[in-house]
Formats: structure tokens, sequence, C-alpha cells
């Protein structure tokens, strides 16, 4: 857990509160990893997580990611998934309708150790007011489904 202050200006503002209290399981073999984690927030460290009066708002979301590794090719190949859905406004102050989903998938190759090229796909469902990903609410704002495709090397020395 995390308790303190949002960070802003105190001569401009009184700082919001910022807490967070999470948790996490994870299981871990050559073969799979798999995580899961959920959390419960009130603001947040940038102290922009406010409504209009200042206030910090009470968040909630949850996280699952797994990796598979076969064992062909000396576990070299891995499949990987993620999903994620994050309420910024888990008491409707703004609006009931301000978070998002986030999936993620790809498949990775070992190149050398520390060394991999990476195939990505990566989608976020905003629902009707999101603001954006970990934003404050913004009713009508309409965001709409965002995808995007990434292709990565690494470099590790």
């Amino acid at each position: 857990g995390i308790t303190g202050q949002g960070n802003v200006d105190p001569d401009t503002a009184d700082p919001p509160d910022y807490r967070v209290h999470l948790g996490m399981v994870s299981y871990q073999h050559p073969a799979v990893v798999l995580t899961a984690q959920y959390f419960r927030t009130t603001g947040n460290a940038a102290g922009t997580l406010v409504d209009a009066a200042g206030r910090s708002l009470k968040t909630r979301g949850f996280s699952f990611f797994a990796r598979y590794a076969p064992p062909l090719l000396h576990r070299r190949l891995a499949l990987f998934g993620r999903f994620d859905r994050f309420d910024p406004d888990r008491d409707g102050t703004i609006s009931d309708r301000g978070g998002y989903d986030l999936a993620h998938a790809g498949i990775s190759w070992d190149v050398l150790p520390g060394n991999f090229l990476l195939l990505a796909w990566e989608g976020v469902n905003y629902q009707a007011d999101a603001g954006g990903r970990g934003a404050v609410p913004e009713p009508g704002k309409g965001l709409g489904t965002d995808h995007r495709v990434q292709v990565v090397y690494q470099i590790h020395y």
C-alpha cells in the first residue's frame, strides 16, 4: 500500500489525498508465467485524478497476464497476453462510464539471451465518458476503441 498526497504545487492548491491498496499473486515456471492484480486507490501520485472541487476520485482495477513458452525450440518462442480493466471513478462522482478495458497479445522470439524480437497487438475499448488512460472521466468524450500493432527488437548489452 501507499499513502500520501498528490504532487501538486501547495502554493496554488490543497494537495489531494493519494492512497493505494494493491494485491498481486503470481505463478512462475520455465514454460508458464501467470499473474493477477487487483487494486483500489484514492487519487494518484500526480494529484490529477480529482473532481471539479479538487477532491480525489476513488478508483479500482485489475490486471491478468499470461506467458507460455512451449518446450519446442528450447523455449525461445513465447506467446503472451494481458487484460486490464480500470475504473477511474468507482463511486460515479463524475461518471459511472469513464473506464476502459485494455487487451494486449503477441508473440516473441528470443534471438540471443536478453535479445528478442516481439510482435504485439494492443486494443483499448473506452467507455462513453472515458477521458483516456488513467485520466479523469469527461462526459460525452466518446474516445471509442484504439488498436495498434508494434514490432520491437530489444537489445541487451
